[in-house]
């Protein structure tokens, strides 16, 4: 089936830090990609099961940040193509990725340096 490993994290809604699969409940609202509208958007979960997934053929998808993520071959993902296209309503298996030709959207939480702050008037303010 299309699954997810139980280790897998998922931002949940009014959590402050992303949630491993194996934590939800029935209600749960996680954030997902919205592929008929091309945003993202928190959507309850339905229906939870725990499968042997030991037959299943698992793959690793590895992006150019380094972000590593394991699914089921079978798993659907909507890619966007190098050109921009696609991602709304496009949808692939797993499996059919193509390195360097699709990218995904995917949420990350970083800790980024701050490169400057800067003293504005009320009018520069009211300008931005």
């Amino acid at each position: 089936g299309d699954c997810l490993p139980p280790d897998a994290l998922v931002w949940q809604e009014n959590k402050a830090a992303p949630t491993t699969v194996c934590d939800l409940e029935l209600g749960s609202r996680v954030l997902c990609l919205d592929h008929l509208f091309g945003g993202m958007k928190y959507a309850p979960v339905t229906k939870l099961e725990q499968a042997d997934a030991s037959s299943s053929t698992w793959v690793n998808v590895v992006l150019q940040d380094g972000t590593q993520l394991t699914m089921t071959s079978d798993h659907p993902v909507f890619p966007i193509s190098g050109d921009g296209s696609g991602g709304k309503g496009d949808v692939l298996r797993a499996q059919d990725l193509q390195p360097l030709q699709h990218s995904l959207s995917v949420v990350k939480n970083e800790i980024i340096k701050v490169e400057s702050v800067s003293v504005l008037s009320s009018q520069q303010a009211k300008e931005e």
